[in-house]
């Protein structure tokens, strides 16, 4: 004799089951259902000649419960979690039960006494929890609290809006906007383009908090001059980071005409007194005007160099002549195509102000003459 499973059912919800036999058969039926007992009793079909059914009411006995409450919070900010999932398993990882959080991230179930369960959490956006819930040694106790926190999957959203570097500064649409991750091999994070409202954003999941991350952004558009930025970023905290705040992510025209030197807000590039050697300082300054011109590669600029009026004219035609062509010349050498940069020294013959020969001014009005300008001939 031998116990042999030839099937398995669920009751319905009021408890009514159904399952095919054969005639002149003895059965063992067996009833499993949590917080009650385990119910084993023989059922047979002998004698059932002429029956389309045959009917076995089963009584189960319900075991003591104790009933188990608390809130599912985010341990972030403490507020209660809806419609996340709880799994109640056994101590060999077999679901016994599961419920869903309220709206408030509350619930309320029912778990036997002296028993330790696995209790497992599971919702969008959060790390997998897992612990144990224990009632063990708690007789005589209706009701217990277990509230849990659960921690949020970090997440850093990085956003800007591109904007027409004019007085309006309004949001431009269809630019083009890539950003990537340098790293020992550049990762695109993204790459779209603009609507009306000038706006990108991306969402950051794979990163920890506190990581430093080195980023390039590149902006472009039919007729505007294109920029690329590159730049560091710690993420000490989960949420938005609006790199509108710490970057210019302004588009100007392509006109010529125009003095990129501004666009790329260069600095006055200082020489010293009746010199025109490159000093460390104006590097700086026309390493902008490089990383434009690689960024912009139809550009060609005439590179103009002016002095204010003390010294003959001759003298400071000569010398603003051999400084834009220093100047140019230390752009070339970054890798910018000769024909792209001309120089042009023109002296005292174009000043800004009132500060000819023989006009007592200012150094802060002489200073406004000299000045370096990078005009747009062609793009």
């Amino acid at each position: 004799m031998y116990n042999k499973l030839l099937g398995t059912t669920i009751s319905d919800i009021n408890g009514n089951y159904s399952f095919p036999v054969d005639r002149s058969v003895n059965y063992n039926i067996k009833v499993l259902k949590f917080n009650y007992e385990t119910t084993s009793l023989a059922f047979t079909t002998f004698k059932t000649s002429g029956l389309n059914k045959v009917s076995q009411n089963i009584n189960l006995k319900q075991l003591p419960v104790i009933k188990v409450k608390g809130t599912i919070a985010d341990a972030s900010n403490n507020l209660g979690i809806p419609n996340a999932d709880v799994f109640i398993l056994s101590d060999t990882d077999k679901v016994l039960f599961d419920f869903k959080t309220d709206e408030y991230g509350q619930y309320v179930t029912e778990c036997q006494y002296n028993v330790t369960y696995k209790v497992k959490i599971v919702k969008d956006g959060y790390n997998a929890f897992s612990t144990e819930l224990s009632t063990l040694n708690m007789t005589g106790l209706n009701a217990i609290v277990r509230n849990y926190e659960i921690n949020p999957v970090p997440y850093f959203i990085l956003k800007g809006i591109v904007k027409k570097g004019d007085s309006k500064s309004t949001p431009l649409e269809s630019v083009h906007v890539q950003l990537f991750e340098v790293t020992n091999s550049t990762k695109s994070l993204l790459d779209i383009v603009t609507e009306n409202d000038g706006l990108f954003s991306i969402k950051l999941t794979d990163r920890a908090i506190g990581s430093l991350i080195k980023l390039e952004l590149i902006l472009s558009k039919s007729g505007y001059v294109s920029k690329r930025e590159v730049f560091k970023l710690q993420l000490n905290n989960i949420g938005e980071y609006d790199l509108s705040e710490t970057l210019n992510l302004k588009l100007d025209l392509l006109q010529v005409g125009n003095d990129i030197g501004k666009v790329a807000q260069v600095k006055p590039i200082y020489f010293d007194y009746g010199k025109f050697n490159i000093k460390e300082e104006a590097a700086i300054e026309l390493d902008k005007i490089v990383k434009i011109l690689k960024d912009n590669p139809s550009i060609e600029i005439e590179l103009g160099s002016h002095t204010d009026s003390r010294s003959s004219s001759k003298f400071n035609q000569n010398l603003s002549q051999k400084r834009a062509e220093a100047s140019a010349q230390y752009i070339i050498s970054k890798g910018v195509a000769q024909n792209r940069v001309i120089a042009k020294g023109y002296g005292e013959s174009k000043l800004v102000n009132h500060c000819k020969d023989g006009v007592l001014c200012s150094e802060t009005e002489h200073q406004e003459n000299r000045r370096t300008e990078f005009i747009i001939l062609k793009y």
